[in-house]
């Protein structure tokens, strides 16, 4: 099974320190040698649980989905090095019906009510850091 992630041509490495300005655009999703089904990814960080992507009902090709949280890309304070978790998730129910789109709670995101709710079983983890500019 791989599960990898870029932004642009910066491709995300588990532990790897990612440049700011490559993360003003969502991450691309690349998948290969899954199990069949739906999937769902979020973007998370670290430090403060603050979510930053959701997408939902991605076929197992990694290809599709919807966008149900539009993606809002890392603002780590001044020079501080923020940390942010991508994960893939098995959707166990298959297809699912996403969250009706509109205001949701990004701050400090309640990750465990959402995979309750969405029957998700994790597949895969990329941790990468971003700085925030030095002044």
């Amino acid at each position: 099974m791989i599960f990898a992630a870029s932004f642009g041509t910066n491709s995300i490495k588990n532990g790897s320190n990612v440049n700011l300005n490559s993360t003003a655009t969502s991450p691309a999703l690349f998948m290969q040698d899954i199990v069949p089904g739906f999937y769902t990814a979020t973007l998370i960080e670290v430090e403060t649980g603050f979510l930053h992507y959701i997408k939902m009902n991605m076929a197992s090709t990694g290809r599709g989905g919807s966008v149900v949280t539009r993606y809002e890309g890392p603002v780590p304070p001044l020079g501080m090095r923020r940390r942010y978790v991508l994960t893939l998730w098995r959707q166990t129910g298959g297809r699912s019906s996403p969250p009706p789109r509109g205001p949701v709670s990004r701050a400090r995101f309640n990750l465990d009510t959402f995979i309750l709710k969405n029957g998700l079983v994790e597949i895969s983890t990329v941790t990468f850091a971003v700085r925030g500019p030095l002044v």
